[in-house]
């Protein structure tokens, strides 16, 4: 074989091989969501199999969205620290319990879909000013440890007949509304 016709056949396959990734993990504006699927044996975020297209989110990317959804392993495990843009409980999400390391949270915040109460035990850095949403008709969203807003603003948007508990304390220069 030609020394061209190999390179052709390499970056073909390459080529493949990066198709075959990005047809898994879907794309937001700045980055990549990654959505919880809970389809491994253990509850470690770091699971690829826990993740629709069996791939992993990364540890430290601020311009990922993370989405949790379904019914299945309820009780997902950072067992290190994570940083996305977003973390979003998808509507018809069975009750999570989040634990485990630090998340940092840029921009994107937290929303709450799900008519099922959501519980975040993380302790949680923000990275940006930020909204976090509990939408008509969704369940609680408690939050059981501490949050650091970093001098950032920090804005609960509790639709009526719904509620947000930061039960762990908040620390940082930023404010509150």
């Amino acid at each position: 074989m030609s020394k061209s016709r190999r390179r052709s056949t390499a970056i073909s396959f390459w080529q493949t091989g990066i198709a075959a990734v990005f047809a898994f993990v879907s794309f937001s504006a700045g980055g990549a969501v990654f959505t919880w699927d809970g389809g491994s044996f253990d509850d470690n975020w770091s699971t690829g199999q826990n993740w629709v297209g069996d791939v992993a989110p990364p540890t430290a990317s601020l311009a990922n969205d993370f989405h949790f959804a379904g019914t299945v392993r309820l009780m997902p495990f950072a067992q290190s620290a994570y940083s996305m843009n977003s973390l979003t409980f998808d509507a018809g999400a069975g009750a999570f319990t989040l634990s485990g390391a630090t998340l940092t949270l840029g921009v994107g915040g937290i929303t709450q879909n799900s008519a099922n109460g959501q519980t975040i035990n993380n302790a949680i850095v923000l990275a940006g000013a930020q909204t976090w949403t509990v939408s008509s008709g969704a369940g609680a969203l408690n939050l059981g440890s501490t949050i650091d807003n970093g001098g950032f603003g920090l804005t609960v948007n509790a639709a009526s007949g719904t509620n947000a508990t930061l039960a762990g304390g908040i620390s940082g220069s930023g404010g509150l509304t």
